[in-house]
């Protein structure tokens, strides 16, 4: 219900097109555009696509994912965050990557009415890649934590049946058989807890990644962007001290606290480090 369609060219050609949709609807308007260059229809296989619009308070913003058929993105809207302000607004396009490229197309406008009924809510920025990064990041952590438990526990295990061949001589081949079945659990879980950790190195990147490229479309609130870059570096360090390795993102490098030997004012001494004329090596 409510498909409302659009013709959008990325060569911005258009006279300007209208979308109205409701506050306090849930029936998940879907707005479709058959996408051209220049008056020719664009193929956009391989491509993704998001809805981006600036709402109309000017501050806050809604990105929205799409689905894609040949020349046709389509985007079913969440009402609950795309008319969290009601109003007029003409910055409302669809951003299409294609490769290594982004494209946008020619801007058309959203009315979106106000309700009568009380109880709307406030009005905020979404966006779900940002949202998806920050969900695969906590549960990268998780796994990760959950991965160094079971580590432990097996070594534990491993310990204890080591101690029990070399007290209890008469059950000494039972229990070594035992403590090598635990061995290979620690290493099992070990090698899990490496693969999370990876996993958690990935969605630190990727946060990153995405609080530059939400910059670069001007976000409406600089402390949003901070927020996740803040919540990004903690996952970074924790997952240095997890690794007891250095994790570089960018031109930062993430070190569990085991390296640091000394800090003095503005001076870090670095243990496992050496110096060549300008050029450092963290080992």
């Amino acid at each position: 219900m409510n498909v409302q369609t659009l013709d959008l060219d990325i060569g911005k050609r258009g006279n300007g097109q209208c979308i109205r949709i409701g506050q306090g609807d849930s029936g998940g308007t879907t707005i479709t555009a058959t996408i051209y260059d220049n008056g020719s229809p664009v193929s956009l296989s391989g491509a993704s696509a998001n809805l981006c619009v600036r709402l109309p308070d000017r501050r806050h913003y809604y990105r929205g994912k799409c689905s894609i058929s040949g020349s046709v993105v389509t985007h079913v809207c969440e009402e609950s965050r795309l008319a969290s302000v009601p109003g007029f607004t003409d910055e409302a396009y669809f951003e299409l990557i294609i490769g290594s490229q982004t494209f946008s197309t020619e801007r058309f406008s959203l009315d979106i009415m106000r309700s009568a009924l009380d109880g709307q809510v406030p009005s905020q920025s979404w966006d779900d890649a940002v949202q998806d990064l920050i969900d695969h990041g906590e549960t990268a952590v998780k796994n990760a934590n959950s991965a160094a438990s079971a580590t432990n526990t097996a070594a534990n295990k491993a310990n204890a049946a080591a101690n029990a061949a070399n007290t209890a001589t008469s059950k000494a081949n039972a229990a070594a058989s035992a403590a090598n079945t635990a061995a290979a659990s620690a290493n099992a879980a070990a090698a899990s807890a490496t693969g999370a950790a990876d996993d958690a190195t990935a969605a630190a990147q990727n946060a990153l990644n995405i609080a530059n490229s939400i910059a670069a479309i001007e976000p409406p609130s600089d402390d949003e962007v901070q927020e996740l870059r803040d919540a990004n570096a903690v996952l970074a360090t924790a997952v240095a001290e997890l690794q007891d390795d250095y994790v570089v993102i960018k031109e930062t490098a993430y070190m569990p606290a085991s390296r640091r030997s000394g800090l003095s004012g503005d001076t870090l001494t670095v243990a496992q480090a050496s110096m060549s004329g300008e050029t450092a090596t963290l080992n």
